[in-house]
């Protein structure tokens, strides 16, 4: 079923590559951030200003979220973390918190950023590069999809090609499969 807010937009042109974009809300605003091939846009909705225009970086990006004022983009396997139009904090492959291949998806729950690749997921504290954790992924086969439910606190949904795991992410712990 497609998201009744974007129909209106989907003739008109927008600029965007084929990762998915990651729609929030700031008090009574709704925004939509987007990857653009080494760069990103943030748009208001429902007027679809660009708010925000990102840099261009120096590789395709992966992966975007965002939380209040900041966006979190994934490209290769590092994480950047922008404060409007200038990087705040940087998570790099060499720091022991981020040693993945790639990053394949970035969830922000505050105060939590989960970085997903490979047979395990990161997670690390918004704002602090020397805190988190890292959790081996409890499904045998590749990811699919992973859902965080509003109504469970810590807690997402891991989906793999044949198994559904309810699991506390903050713990490890599976809590039904």
């Amino acid at each position: 079923m497609e998201n009744s807010l974007l129909k209106p937009y989907k003739s008109i042109g927008l600029f965007l590559d084929s990762n998915p974009g990651h729609l929030y809300t700031i008090g009574d605003k709704t925004y939509l951030a987007h990857s653009c091939e080494q760069s990103y846009k943030i748009y208001s909705l429902p007027s679809l200003k660009i708010s925000l225009l990102g840099p261009h970086l120096a590789f395709p990006l992966l992966e975007i979220g965002c939380h209040n004022q900041s966006a979190y983009i994934a490209q290769k396997n590092e994480l950047l973390e922008f404060e409007h139009y200038h990087i705040k904090n940087k998570f790099v492959h060499d720091c022991s918190l981020i040693i993945l291949d790639e990053i394949e998806k970035v969830m922000v729950l505050h105060p939590y950023i989960l970085l997903f690749g490979g047979p395990v997921f990161k997670v690390v504290r918004e704002g602090h590069a020397d805190e988190g954790w890292e959790h081996k992924l409890p499904v045998a086969s590749q990811l699919a999809s992973v859902v965080k439910i509003n109504t469970y606190v810590n807690k997402i949904l891991i989906c793999s090609q044949n198994e559904v795991v309810l699991m506390n992410f903050v713990t490890g712990k599976v809590l039904y499969r």
